[in-house]
């Protein structure tokens, strides 16, 4: 499902391999060599950041809640 209008579906063998809105379709020559390959690369890259953003807020969340033991502890 695509919800801009219009919006493209790239298909291989019954697979979605690409949505794009009308705004952001890749330029012709993109689609002349391996398509797939290209968009796992592209969810790849996207993946890693999403991981590192993760991996900071998790680290963040941590130290947070041990400066909110600290502080109690502190108090009593």
């Amino acid at each position: 499902m695509v919800r801009s209008n219009p919006g493209y579906i790239l298909l291989k063998e019954g697979n979605i391999i690409g949505k794009w809105s009308w705004a952001n379709v890749p330029e012709q020559n993109w689609f002349k060599d391996e398509i797939t390959a290209r968009q796992i690369e592209k969810l790849y890259n996207r993946n890693g950041t999403l991981y590192v953003i993760i991996v900071i807020m998790s680290i963040t969340i941590a130290l947070l809640l041990i400066n909110i033991l600290l502080e109690n502890r502190f108090k009593s």
